[in-house]
């Protein structure tokens, strides 16, 4: 797939995709709307800390120097999670802001072509979805510490990216 290819199938179906995304099902709805709450920032940020809070508050309790290590081990890799959704957050945030895209919502008001380049406003900040980049660095961190999870979580990921 070439790039001019691309372009083609954004001009011709990206408003067709965003105007039928409006028409979905009320269960559909529903589900695509529990699925994208497992792409949100704050619970991973939320689960990352207290995991390694919580693993760095139960070494030196006597149970021995190999139970310390694979608490520090649990923290270390918390922290690479914690890390990567960091990174990938800033870096998705400086695009939104560079592309300035409109969110779905504003369709019917400045169509599906809006770019406020260069804004901080919230309703042009839609592009790249931060659930879905936040899923990505997840699953990715994730795949790099438990590879046989790799096809669970790529499956799970593009899900999220659909939704």
């Amino acid at each position: 797939v070439c790039s001019s290819d691309l372009i083609v199938v954004a001009i011709f179906g990206d408003e067709i995709l965003a105007r039928s995304a409006q028409k979905i099902a009320p269960p559909i709805y529903d589900f695509f709307a529990t699925v994208t709450r497992l792409g949100e920032s704050g619970w991973i940020f939320a689960t990352s800390f207290i995991c390694i809070i919580g693993a760095f508050a139960l070494r030196h309790r006597g149970w021995g120097a190999r139970v310390d290590s694979m608490l520090a081990l649990f923290a270390g890799r918390a922290f690479f999670i914690l890390s990567v959704n960091a990174v990938s957050g800033l870096l998705s945030l400086a695009l939104k802001m560079f592309f300035g895209r409109a969110r779905p919502r504003l369709l019917e008001m400045v169509g599906p072509f809006h770019f406020d380049m260069f804004s901080w406003k919230s309703a042009v900040l839609s592009f790249p979805s931060g659930h879905t980049v936040t899923a990505f660095a997840t699953v990715t961190a994730l795949g790099f510490l438990a590879p046989r999870l790799g096809t669970w979580l790529f499956v799970l990921v593009l899900l999220i990216a659909a939704s």
